[in-house]
């Protein structure tokens, strides 16, 4: 009981991490705050007893500082989803538990990838975020539980409103240069 409080204690701060990252106008620094997320979360899933867990947000804190310089691209997307599954599979000690996160990772980072337009996007992070919170739930981790339901909730309301106002949708798109104007 004593590890799970700890853990929970160390959640509350990787929170504060989600928070910056949530709130900051840079890209750079969104994935910079994303880094000690995960590095924070990492140091908790150690209290929680999850190795999947640890290897898992240890390998997102790397893909995230890559992709704060903008050098997570090509082979270094394969490489890491390699290293993802191989050393998930090495050490999960958490049977299906321990499958969550690294399935959840593996879809996260192929989708970040490949999702341009906007609800693509946010179904990756919907997906991602409800899957972190069965696991979170399911070890205990209560903050982040908590944290990453309300961030699924924020996402899907953030669809909802998209999908009502395709005009949205198509000024981001062309935001993005994804249409022409």
């Amino acid at each position: 009981m004593r590890d799970i409080l700890i853990g929970n204690i160390i959640s509350i701060v990787s929170a504060c991490f989600t928070a910056a990252s949530s709130w900051t106008i840079s890209k750079q620094k969104s994935y910079m705050y994303q880094v000690f997320q995960c590095l924070t979360l990492a140091v908790a899933s150690v209290f929680f007893h999850s190795w999947s867990g640890v290897t898992t947000l240890l390998l997102c804190a790397v893909r995230n500082y890559l992709v704060s310089r903008n050098l997570f691209k090509g082979k270094i997307v394969w490489i890491t989803l390699v290293i993802l599954v191989g050393l998930g599979i090495l050490v999960n000690n958490r049977g299906i538990v321990g499958w969550i996160v690294i399935l959840a990772t593996c879809v996260y980072t192929i989708g970040s990838c490949k999702a341009m337009r906007p609800l693509p996007v946010k179904a990756n992070i919907t997906f991602n975020c409800a899957m972190w919170a069965i696991y979170d739930f399911l070890i205990l981790d209560l903050v982040s539980g908590i944290v990453d339901v309300m961030a699924t909730l924020l996402t899907v309301i953030s669809i909802i409103r998209l999908l009502r106002n395709q005009e949205l949708i198509r000024e981001e798109e062309r935001r993005l240069g994804l249409i022409e104007e």
